[in-house]
């Protein structure tokens, strides 16, 4: 696995202002943080702020420094929006690393981690940093996209998703790795299911607890399982109403 990221569709904010922002970007953290502190660093160790080539990241905590930095951001964008993208710890990708862009007027989170696998992080913990941003900001939905090499790529360093590649339908919201579920999403509605986590005003669904791999085929029904299962009871979301 390449990585895995937990994609979030959140209320929209509108009008969020530098200050505002950072206070929400903050309180995603500090839940990350205290869900999976080994895993996760506080706000000392997320950094960003990068607005031009050659420009050293400076860390979160940097209260003064990061909304400098995001204010130049904003004067630069065509885009008035407040928008954060972190990486956890800063530099080089490593086993692990974690990655979160942030914009709250677009109700747009992703949370990505590098090569999960090769550093520990298996099905559950990336379940509990999944019910971390729920509990802390309102979600709609949420699913845990896998990329990785295509199986059935024509060269060896093709790439692609189990959403792009594989997922049950094409018209409605997958589950991929595991998905939140804003509704009491049960055994009987599940059965497939390796692990049902409860969250706020839900459930997360979790298809596989092993690292899931696109290239295995059993991963890949027991992700096109519980999506028949779940749309078949009206819990996965129609997307594209052309189908």
């Amino acid at each position: 696995m390449i990585n895995a990221t937990a994609k979030f569709t959140i209320k929209m904010v509108p009008q969020t202002d530098v200050e505002a922002g950072y206070g929400l970007t903050l309180r995603i953290i500090s839940a990350l943080h205290a869900a999976a502190p080994t895993i996760c660093a506080s706000s000392e160790g997320w950094f960003g702020g990068v607005t031009k080539p050659g420009q050293k990241a400076v860390p979160f905590s940097d209260e003064v420094e990061f909304k400098a930095r995001l204010v130049k951001q904003i004067s630069m964008s065509a885009s008035d929006d407040f928008s954060v993208h972190l990486s956890s710890p800063d530099g080089k990708s490593v086993p692990g690393q974690l990655e979160l862009h942030f914009i709250p007027s677009f109700g747009y989170l992703t949370l990505s981690r590098y090569r999960p696998e090769r550093a520990a992080m298996d099905a559950l913990v990336v379940a509990r940093l999944v019910q971390a941003v729920v509990e802390t900001v309102e979600v709609n939905f949420a699913f845990v996209d896998v990329f990785d090499v295509d199986p059935n790529g024509e060269e060896p360093s093709d790439k692609t998703s189990y959403a792009s590649s594989f997922a049950t339908f094409p018209h409605r919201q997958c589950v991929g790795w595991m998905a939140y579920i804003p509704s009491d999403v049960t055994a009987e509605l599940a059965p497939t299911a390796e692990a049902l986590v409860r969250a706020r005003n839900g459930t997360i669904v979790v298809a596989v607890k092993t690292y899931f791999d696109i290239s295995n085929p059993a991963h890949i029904q027991a992700a096109n399982q519980i999506e028949r299962d779940l749309a078949d009871h009206d819990l996965l979301k129609v997307t594209d109403p052309r189908f």
